[in-house]
């Protein structure tokens, strides 16, 4: 319910639209739980920036060679699937690091608003983010891998919120078999749902 407001929050905004049962940004579908990552906008709550996850970005793709130098075997050419999580872990942790006061200041130069839009590039770029920055990246990488049928499975960016601590944003990559694991920097905790120092229940409701 409470990731339903804080999109509805929007609607009636210049730019938003509404049809084939999904919401849309300026053109580009708003991420949820249920939509994939790249060429999405992912709105977050109250005043925050609206963050375009461009999937030709010059500093993501940068990074996404890096995953593929990591886990591809050199003389075989063949994924080394044991790799591909730590490889994206590591990779978002030395790529954007926990920065508040960073993150606030790119999106003051920016003059981003409530209805603004801020490349993840940018943030890459500056090497700063939050959970939401981190969460994005880490499921991006994820999803060029599939896009260049490099990896199965699904991944999806969750939301949710323990009472009197805060909210929080991280990924879940679903494996073929089923198996689910938590990649979340900002935590510096990867593996099952039920582990680290977070509660990682995944989202009940629609949109």
């Amino acid at each position: 319910m409470e990731r339903r407001k804080a999109i509805d929050a929007f609607l009636g905004g210049e730019g938003f639209e509404y049809r084939d049962g999904m919401h849309y940004f300026h053109g580009r579908h708003v991420i949820t739980h249920e939509t994939p990552i790249l060429n999405g906008v992912s709105i977050g709550e109250a005043e925050r920036e609206a963050i375009h996850v461009d999937p030709n970005g010059k500093e993501l793709l940068r990074l996404y060679k890096q995953v593929r130098e990591r886990i591809v075997d050199p003389k075989t050419n063949a994924v080394q699937y044991n790799r591909v999580l730590p490889a994206v872990f590591a990779t978002t942790h030395q790529s954007l690091h926990f920065d508040s006061a960073a993150v606030d200041a790119l999106v003051a130069r920016k003059k981003a608003k409530a209805d603004g839009i801020v490349v993840l590039d940018d943030f890459i770029k500056a090497g700063a983010g939050e959970c939401r920055h981190q969460a994005l990246l880490s499921a991006a990488l994820i999803e060029l891998l599939q896009k260049d049928k490099l990896l199965s499975g699904t991944v999806r960016v969750h939301r949710n919120k323990i009472p009197h601590v805060g909210g929080h944003m991280f990924p879940i990559y679903t494996w073929p078999n089923g198996i689910k694991e938590v990649i979340d920097v900002a935590q510096n905790y990867m593996g099952p749902l039920k582990g680290g120092l977070w509660t990682y229940e995944q989202e009940k409701e629609k949109g």
